[in-house]
């Protein structure tokens, strides 16, 4: 204990937190979501899986149909309907706080990754909804994300040269390969973005973080149009 002014605790305050996680005792707070977003959540789901009007203006804030109007984010939903086939409620919401969170709603073909944030009324309204469609990579696609994989592991000109397609920087992709060395030995995970014949974002899990390998091919050729290794959002380097 001190009452003096600097006492000089910070020292202590480090070695508390080291020690904290050395024992695994330092873990993250895990936001919990509020009985207003998981209401949203069953009642956006329910948009998704069957439109109703009177369900989505019962729900939507003033600004909602102001962004985009209901007639176009109805056809939307009709889109990915018909891109997905049918889709289902999802499990658990991942929430950043008591009024934004996100899930995954599985379908018959991909998933869709939904997000909401509720306005600050009362009650909670649905101020902003995104849907992100995403679907498996075809085999076409694997094949060239495993082709990039190998890659990684040891760069080769002429295979790199025979998976681009004209106009993709060979060099840009070497350089790009070479300075994904830091984060150690890759393999591919799931896909998290893209409709899975042109274009697709994919998770590569390495010794020391998470890269997204963004694959763009050429629709008639299959080659390369664009490749793309960038760290994950949501990790970094640890060298």
């Amino acid at each position: 204990m001190g009452n003096v002014t600097y006492a000089s605790f910070g020292g202590l305050f480090n070695d508390t937190l080291a020690a904290l996680h050395r024992t695994g005792a330092l873990q993250p707070r895990v936001v919990q979501p509020s009985p207003a977003l998981l209401s949203a959540q069953k009642d956006v789901s329910q948009l998704i899986t069957n439109w109703d009007d009177a369900l989505a203006l019962r729900i939507a804030a003033d600004n909602l149909f102001l962004d985009e109007s209901k007639e176009r984010r109805a056809a939307r939903i009709r889109e990915l309907n018909t891109r997905h086939g049918d889709c289902r409620a999802g499990g658990s919401i991942e929430a950043e706080n008591a009024l934004r969170g996100r899930w995954r709603m599985p379908c018959e073909r991909g998933w869709l990754d939904v997000a909401i944030t509720l306005a600050p009324t009362m009650p909670p309204r649905v101020q902003l909804m995104r849907m992100d469609s995403v679907l498996p990579p075809s085999d076409q696609m694997t094949r060239t994300v495993e082709a990039t994989l190998r890659l990684m592991k040891q760069w080769d000109e002429k295979q790199a040269e025979s998976l681009a397609a004209p106009g993709l920087e060979v060099e840009r992709m070497r350089r790009q390969v070479a300075a994904a060395a830091a984060w150690g030995a890759c393999k591919a995970g799931e896909a998290v973005a893209g409709d899975g014949t042109r274009d697709s974002a994919v998770k590569l899990s390495c010794e020391r973080g998470t890269l997204l390998a963004r694959v763009g091919l050429d629709p008639v050729s299959h080659r390369l149009l664009n490749f793309n290794l960038v760290p994950s959002r949501d990790q970094r380097c640890l060298p």
